[in-house]
């Protein structure tokens, strides 16, 4: 579909711009208890979904050491960053990011927690019921020359609280690193667009207001919620909650919710989000 609309471009004066495809997907922790949607019988199809579609970036929810390692083995063009949410290190849930290694070099990169203690690994926020954190980079994007800042996360999914203040400080980490560049941020908010966290973050009235790509383009396809729950879940009862939000040095081409809860295992309890982008 991307490379439909730029056909667009190709056929007048001006030439076809490259495109980004930005992918964000929660791939559900590995949990045995999920059987027979467990970890072990996804994997490889989730991997291969993900080639499928090639994204030339790709923020990823709930990941544990073991699959994040599964994840790399399976999917060489990528490089991956991103730390476990209770040491720093290898321990808890990752946020991590993967990048094309054939496109993107990263000039700098970083994480922190969402709390108010955010350099302090491990550091729970407010009234949230686990530690979460967020992860970011700057990419220098060798097919364009550009800049470009990143940012995925996964805001807790019990404390009000605790996603509006992680909101809060995630808006003060733009201001301070991504001043000047396309921004993206990207993943599991555990928030409706009807949520305050949803309507802080898209803001029109603030400097820092991102755009919801579901909402910039005139069709997105796929169904409207994200989470089902590993199909549990009816279709006007699955929220969206999984987000591609990007600034207004970025134009969305298109969007789409790709279902994973087709056949006899699913892919993940969450629909990834996919949005191809170009730059203004």
């Amino acid at each position: 579909m991307c490379l439909l609309v730029l056909g667009v471009y190709a056929c007048g004066v001006q030439p076809a711009p490259s495109p980004l495809l930005v992918m964000s997907f929660n791939i559900r922790y590995d949990n045995p208890d999920d059987a027979p949607n467990d970890w072990t019988h996804r994997k490889d199809s989730l991997a291969a979904l993900i080639r499928t579609y090639s994204p030339d970036l790709l923020g990823t929810q709930e990941v544990l050491h073991q699959q994040l390692t599964d994840l790399k083995e399976r999917l060489p063009e990528y490089e991956a960053y991103g730390v476990g949410r209770l040491d720093g290190r290898q321990q808890g849930e990752y946020a991590a990011i993967l990048y094309r290694r054939d496109r993107f070099s990263v000039e700098d990169a970083g994480y922190f927690w969402l709390s108010d203690q955010p350099e302090v690994a491990g550091s729970m926020g407010w009234d949230a019921a686990c530690e979460r954190i967020a992860t970011w980079l700057i990419l220098q994007d060798e097919k364009t020359s550009r800049r470009i800042f990143l940012l995925n996360t996964h805001l807790d999914h019990v404390g009000g609280e605790a996603r509006k203040r992680s909101a809060e400080l995630i808006k003060s980490r733009l201001n301070r690193l991504a001043q000047g560049l396309p921004v993206i941020v990207m993943g599991d908010f555990n928030a409706a667009p009807t949520d305050p966290v949803y309507r802080m973050m898209t803001d029109e009235t603030d400097p820092l207001s991102l755009r919801d790509t579901r909402l910039e383009v005139k069709q997105p396809e796929g169904e409207e919620g994200t989470f089902h729950n590993f199909a549990r879940l009816v279709a006007s009862d699955r929220p969206r909650i999984d987000y591609i939000l990007k600034n207004q040095y970025l134009e969305t081409l298109h969007q789409e919710h790709i279902a994973t809860d087709r056949g006899a295992v699913c892919l993940s309890d969450h629909h990834a989000v996919l949005a191809c982008l170009i730059y203004r």
